[in-house]
């Protein structure tokens, strides 16, 4: 597969007027010019595939239902806004409910034409029940290692990051989880800025939808919220819908967060679907307009594309292409270990491809090299 008259976004440059060549599920060269026998993107911008770090669900499924084909669901609608990879984003529920989630999405084989699901992002029960947001406050409960050993034992070792309330665990709890390798992410969580540094101390150094469910930035206790942006090597999620978290609020988290930052979606199961209700963690929610909260006002998640999440960052924050590349997957793969594989527009590295307009709208998304999502086309 042969691409030129294509905007390549790399790293720390963009290419105008670019070719990129495919050969066998990986990108064989990149340059300037055009190139012989190749397809025209006509402009078009070319990014590294997306990678959501926190997604629950899309076109009416769920990665709580527990069952191959939701799964398979979000993984094949997320192609649409050029997403190629996720962490599957589970909610806090009974445990019996948790666990069948667990087991189902540890036993998934991957599917073609899907994006790849990297991992589990286990978000709760582990929680603050000050700080709920959409969870549901009843099955909140602390962490313990016996807790975390089964579900992991369920999940086939593929819980890959945690959000949990730090100043509302043991010691022992975070540390265990840090010396596993997981990636553990302060959300839904009232710690001080005292509880943050403790945590960032134990190699605690991630925020879950920064701003969002948590307690936020005061001149005499700057939180979680003030504690993230005021640390260089704590990363944070932001939910980037224009609705979560404000346009200075953006502003600032790019301007003091460069290259530590993850777009995410948090989207649900009604991203996709028809406005109406849909439950979310065994609660009714409702999406109207374009928004999802729950039956007493709160968000619950979003119907936020990746894409747009993209075109609303640099419309008004005015952040660069190559910083928008490292928000919506550089920076994820190499928090997950995979930087020398996936991530990044090099020789090399697989061809998982988002190609958008410049409206940031998806023209095509790539997998291994071969088109599993185009405009137009129904698969």
């Amino acid at each position: 597969m042969r691409f030129d008259h294509a905007t390549l976004v790399l790293e720390d440059q963009v290419i105008e007027n670019g070719h990129l060549i495919i050969e066998h599920g990986k990108i064989a060269a990149i340059g300037e010019g055009p190139i012989d026998d190749a397809v025209s993107l006509e402009g078009r911008r070319v990014f590294p595939g997306f990678i959501d770090m926190h997604i629950h669900g899309a076109d009416g499924a769920d990665f709580m239902d527990g069952d191959d084909e939701a799964i398979g669901t979000v993984l094949h609608a997320v192609l649409r806004e050029g997403t190629t990879a996720v962490l599957a984003t589970t909610m806090t529920q009974t445990v019996p409910v948790i666990e069948r989630a667990l087991d189902a999405l540890g036993r998934y084989k991957q599917a073609p034409s899907c994006a790849s699901m990297l991992g589990i992002h286990l978000e709760g029960p582990f929680l603050s029940t000050r700080y709920p947001g959409a969870q549901n406050a009843a099955h909140i409960v602390p962490g313990d290692v016996s807790t975390f050993k089964r579900f992991q034992a369920l999940a086939k070792g593929k819980i890959r990051l945690v959000t949990l309330a730090p100043e509302v665990q043991s010691a022992t709890f975070l540390d265990t989880l840090v010396q596993q390798g997981i990636i553990v992410s302060i959300g839904h969580s009232d710690a001080t800025h005292d509880q943050v540094v403790a945590a960032r101390a134990r190699g605690i150094r991630r925020v879950t939808h920064c701003y969002n469910a948590m307690r936020g930035l005061h001149h005499r206790d700057i939180g979680v919220v003030g504690s993230a942006l005021l640390y260089d090597d704590m990363d944070i999620e932001l939910i980037a819908d224009l609705h979560h978290v404000s346009v200075p609020a953006l502003s600032l988290a790019a301007k003091l967060k460069p290259g530590r930052m993850q777009l995410v979606t948090d989207s649900v199961a009604a991203k996709y679907g028809p406005e109406g209700t849909y439950q979310l963690g065994g609660q009714t929610i409702v999406y109207a307009g374009d928004t999802v909260k729950t039956t007493t006002g709160t968000l619950a998640g979003s119907v936020l594309r990746l894409c747009d999440a993209a075109r609303n960052m640099h419309e008004t924050t005015g952040m660069d292409l190559p910083a928008l590349s490292q928000a919506l997957s550089g920076r994820a793969a190499e928090l997950l270990g995979l930087a020398d594989e996936r991530g990044r527009l090099a020789v090399g590295l697989k061809a998982d491809l988002a190609i958008l307009d410049p409206l940031f709208q998806v023209y095509m998304t790539i997998i291994d090299g071969r088109i599993v999502y185009k405009k137009g086309h129904t698969s």
